[in-house]
């Protein structure tokens, strides 16, 4: 029985039941400060508060504090290595002032949002934080995925030091550190019993090496088992792929459709990424089949009444993702969106052409989005552009299908259509910030003008979306616009969130300030608020 174990017992039932005989040198760490021999009342109650608090001191947790007590009297060989030295200059008291009132503060949203924001610019500084505010910045992390780099970042060695201390309090760690730290395994190091015997997570740090070392021999273990994947491993395999998919990937990819399920659905999605596939040759056949244009410029799309074997062999959904849509128009989505632009060619010069005019049936919207996604599917993101803003091109009423497309967009190709939509003045897109959400922050110049600019009134008078898009430009917009946003504010107070976004700027400065960065250009007038430097009472 280790010493905590029958210190603990001893208490639980008193010294007249159970007595407490401790050997020399049976506290371990805590030998010195712990009697040996039999412990009366007092001197076990001594006992009991030096080990729990000496464990605590080391744990930053008191459950955790009884298991490292029991540890650290269990051996007396394997003393704590301190931490190594941090050379970087201390975080101003000044700014530790503000972090420590959030996080001294209830776990509430807005705290954490706050203390995320915090973390995230005092990474910049290049300056560590004291010691004893570790623990606090850990626990941060545990609580939010998105402040988990910045906290290891402004912690350094230390903060990973005091982690392998209390593995089960800061779990989140080292699996941070090994998805950045970790390489790919050399070719000669890799083992097929990796995927065969290993988790999810070990199957795609196999899948990411095999594809890059041995492409061909990556392309034969998927033509094996992909089709008996689960659900959990598709989703987390299917994007390894996608990053690296080429021309020679279409004959596995083209027998996995006929596995059906999910696998099936799963090749599918991968196929629409290929350009010049049979996949896509047979989706432009499908439109030659349904699609007919008459000598008036009408459009005529005659679907069919059920879904065919063939349709679902490629992929094609019998449910529509959204409520409100048809079976059958959701079946003309779909393969709209996987066709080649070349299946319009005999149709119209420029396929937006064919989303103004008249349809019949009504799929104008079904016709709309489906073209901007095989637009963006084809790398043509001017035509996207043009196609996202039309009246009729159906993401007006769907904010789902818009939030889908923006997932699908690269960063760069996010900013071309943001900033089409909001130059637009379209009434109908009240969802703008799934797009803006899908940029990288800080957006860059054209992007920060276009929304400053719909934000200035008249451009968004009446439109109640306006506060979608200052609330996306929450950490988005450099602090260059400080001033042209509190201009707005100050102008315009209907609605709400244009102020909460110059307050949430003003805040920005003023944690920059303290921490001694640059605040990019930022008036007198910017840098003097009180609100910059006097961090609010966080209840």
């Amino acid at each position: 029985m280790s010493t905590w174990n029958q210190i603990l017992s001893a208490a639980l039932v008193g010294t007249d039941r159970r007595a407490c005989v401790l050997d020399d040198g049976a506290g371990g760490a805590f030998a010195d400060v712990i009697p040996s021999g039999a412990l009366d009342p007092a001197e076990l109650l001594h006992a009991a508060g030096a080990m729990a608090l000496g464990a605590r001191a080391s744990t930053g947790s008191a459950a955790a504090g009884a298991s490292a007590a029991g540890s650290a009297s269990a051996t007396t060989t394997a003393p704590v290595v301190p931490a190594g030295p941090d050379d970087r200059p201390l975080i101003p008291a000044e700014a530790m002032r503000r972090i420590d009132s959030i996080l001294s503060g209830t776990k509430s949203d807005d705290n954490n949002r706050e203390a995320v924001r915090w973390v995230r610019v005092a990474a910049e500084s290049g300056l560590r934080p004291p010691p004893g505010r570790l623990p606090a910045l850990l626990d941060l992390g545990a609580r939010r995925r998105d402040a988990r780099d910045a906290v290891l970042e402004l912690g350094g060695a230390r903060a990973l030091w005091l982690a392998t201390h209390d593995p089960d309090r800061w779990t989140w760690v080292e699996a941070a550190v090994t998805a950045r730290d970790r390489a790919l395994p050399a070719t000669e190091s890799l083992d097929r019993s990796q995927w065969d015997g290993g988790d999810v997570h070990a199957k795609v740090r196999y899948l990411t090496a095999l594809r890059t070392h041995d492409p061909a021999a990556s392309r034969d273990l998927l033509a094996e088992a992909w089709a008996g994947l689960r659900a959990m491993e598709l989703a987390l395999l299917a994007p390894v792929v996608h990053k690296t998919l080429e021309p020679a990937d279409e004959e596995w990819l083209e027998a996995a459709l006929g596995a059906g399920g999910r696998p099936g659905a799963g090749a599918a999605s991968l196929l629409r990424a290929l350009p010049g596939t049979a996949h896509e040759r047979r989706m432009g056949e499908r439109i030659r089949e349904w699609v007919s244009r008459d000598d008036a410029g009408v459009l005529h799309v005659t679907l069919p009444e059920d879904l065919d074997d063939r349709l679902r062999r490629d992929g094609v959904e019998r449910k529509p993702a959204s409520a409100g849509q048809g079976e059958r128009a959701w079946w003309f989505e779909q393969v709209v969106t996987a066709a080649p632009r070349e299946a319009w060619s005999g149709l119209a010069a420029d396929p937006a052409e064919l989303v103004r005019g008249e349809i019949e049936p009504d799929l104008a919207a079904e016709l709309g989005r489906g073209l901007t996604q095989a637009a963006v599917r084809a790398g043509d993101i001017e035509l996207a552009a043009r196609l996202v803003v039309e009246p009729r091109g159906g993401y007006g009423r769907f904010p789902d299908r818009l939030e889908a497309l923006a997932r699908a967009l690269e960063p760069r190709d996010a900013v071309v259509l943001a900033v089409a939509v909001l130059r637009s003045g379209s009434d109908d897109m009240v969802r703008i910030d799934l797009l803006l959400d899908a940029v990288a922050k800080p957006w860059p110049e054209d992007l920060c003008e276009a929304v400053v600019t719909y934000l200035t009134p008249p451009h968004g008078a009446g439109k109640s979306w306006v506060n979608n898009v200052a609330f996306a430009a929450r950490g988005a917009l450099p602090l260059s616009y400080l001033d042209r946003i509190r201009d707005l504010a100050d102008h315009d107070d209907s609605f709400r969130y244009v102020r909460d976004l110059a307050d949430d700027m003003t805040t920005t400065a003023g944690i920059r300030a303290e921490l001694n960065l640059p605040t990019q250009n930022l008036t007198t007038q910017s840098l003097t608020t009180q609100s910059l430097t006097t961090p609010k009472e966080h209840q």
